[in-house]
C-alpha cells in the first residue's frame, strides 16, 4: 500500500548550526523547507514534546528559544506562513541586556577541525578583552548548543549568569573517542582557548573553568595539565576512576563498573587488565601539578557520583598545600538544578564570588 500525505519534521544542519522544519511528501519522498533559522526548536526540558498539532491538523504548536531568549511556545500554520507567540514565561528578562553567541572555528592539536560556542557579554564598551569562563564537558559538542538560551539552557547552568556580569563564556566541542580522555581533553580544549586569544576576545591572564559531573572530571583533567586557569569549579566530579569503579550504592548498584569500562570513563576494560590506564586518566594521581585555585561542590546525597570522590580531591590538594575549598550540600542529589531553591542560590553565589575574586586578583597582578 502506498503512503500518501505529508509529515512535518524538525531538522538540524550541523554545518550551519541552523534548525527548523521541513515538510516531507510521503508519496514522492521529496522535502521542502518551511522554516530554518538560528533558533533552538525542541524540548526546553525532558518530558515536553518537540511539537504538536491541533486536532484538525491545521495549526502547529512548537517550542523555540535562542541564546538571548528563553523557551516559549509558538503557533503557526502547517505552511509556517506566520507564527504567533503563545507564552511569555520570563518577561523579566526584557529588562536586561543579554549576551550574544557566535560560533568559533579552530583546529585541535592534531589538525582536526573543531568548533565552539562563544557567549559574549551584551556590551563591549571600552573593554578590549574579556575575562573568560570555559564551560567544559568531555564528549559533548558545545557548538551545537549555540542557539540554546545561555548556551546550556534553563536553570543553574545558564551561561547568561556569567555573560551579564562581563564574562565571555566558551563551550567547546570535545568529541572523545579513545582510551585516554585526560590527554584528549587537553588536545581539544586548549587550542580553542588559544584561538580565542588570537582573535582578541579574551584576556589570557583571566581564564576560569567550570564543569559538572563528567564536566567536573574534565575540569580536574585540564588543571592537572595546564596552569593558564586562574580559577576552577568542579561540581559532582570524580577524579579517581578506581574509586569510581568500586563505588557501591546504598541500593547495591555498582554503577561505576559499566561507567568506567564502557561508558563515559572510556577505559574499555577492568582496572586489573588496564591498571596504568586507570591511573593515567585519574587526575587524583597528578594533583601535585595543580596550580589553579579549585572550588569543589557536591550534593551530600549524590548516588551517581559519590561525594567522597570530591572529598578525596580536596584532601589531596590540602595535603599538597594547594588552594581548595570543598562545599558539601547535605541531602542534595547529583545535579544542582534539582536542589532546593535556597541551595541553588547559595551555589550560584558561591561560584560567582569564586570567579570574581580570583580573576580580579589575576588582573591586579
Amino acid at each position: 500500500m502506498s503512503k500518501t500525505g505529508s509529515i512535518i519534521v524538525r531538522t538540524y544542519d550541523p554545518a550551519s548550526k541552523l534548525r527548523g522544519f521541513y515538510s516531507v511528501d510521503l508519496a514522492t519522498r521529496t522535502a521542502y523547507k518551511l522554516l530554518e533559522d538560528a533558533r533552538w526548536y525542541g524540548r526546553a526540558t525532558e518530558g515536553l514534546y518537540d511539537m504538536a498539532s491541533t486536532p484538525d491538523a491545521q495549526l502547529i504548536i512548537y517550542g523555540a528559544e535562542d541564546a538571548q531568549h528563553s523557551h516559549d511556545l509558538f503557533v503557526t500554520t502547517t505552511q509556517f506562513s506566520s507564527s504567533e507567540r503563545l507564552t511569555a514565561t520570563n518577561p523579566q528578562f526584557n529588562r536586561h541586556q543579554l549576551g550574544t553567541a557566535i560560533v568559533v572555528d579552530y583546529k585541535d592539536d592534531l589538525g582536526n577541525p573543531l568548533h565552539g560556542a562563544l557567549l559574549l557579554p551584551p556590551t563591549r564598551g571600552s573593554v578590549e578583552r574579556y575575562p573568560l569562563i570555559v564551560w567544559v564537558y568531555g564528549g559533548s559538542s558545545g557548538s551545537q548548543r549555540i542557539n540554546r538560551f545561555g548556551l546550556v539552557g534553563n536553570g543553574v547552568e545558564n551561561m547568561q549568569l556569567f555573560a551579564t556580569r562581563g564574562y565571555a563564556v566558551f563551550f567547546p566541542d570535545a568529541p572523545l573517542t579513545g582510551h585516554a580522555p585526560v590527554a584528549e581533553l587537553s588536545r581539544m580544549i586548549m587550542p580553542g582557548i588559544r584561538r580565542l586569544n588570537e582573535l582578541g576576545f579574551i584576556d589570557p591572564d583571566r581564564i576560569g573553568i567550570i564543569g559538572h559531573s563528567y564536566g567536573g572530571y574534565s575540569v580536574l583533567s585540564l588543571i592537572t595539565q595546564s596552569t593558564i586557569f586562574k580559577a576552577a569549579v568542579a561540581s559532582a566530579s570524580a577524579g579517581d576512576l578506581i574509586g569510581m569503579y568500586g563505588h557501591l550504592s546504598p541500593s547495591g548498584d555498582s554503577f561505576g563498573v559499566g561507567w568506567c569500562e564502557e561508558g563515559q570513563g572510556l577505559m574499555g576494560d577492568t582496572p586489573w587488565q588496564q591498571r596504568q590506564r586507570y591511573i593515567d586518566n585519574s587526575p587524583f594521581f597528578f594533583l601535585d601539578k595543580v596550580e589553579t585555585p579549585l572550588l569543589l561542590i557536591h550534593g551530600g546525597a549524590d548516588e551517581t557520583v559519590p561525594p567522597y570522590l570530591s572529598g578525596e580531591i580536596f584532601v589531596g590538594l590540602r595535603r599538597l598545600g594547594k588552594e581548595a575549598v570543598f562545599a558539601l550540600y547535605e541531602g542534595e542529589d547529583h545535579w544542582e538544578g534539582s536542589w532546593s531553591y535556597r541551595n541553588q542560590i547559595d551555589y550560584l553565589q558561591r561560584v560567582l564570588i569564586w570567579f570574581d575574586t580570583h580573576l580580579e586578583e589575576s588582573a591586579a597582578k
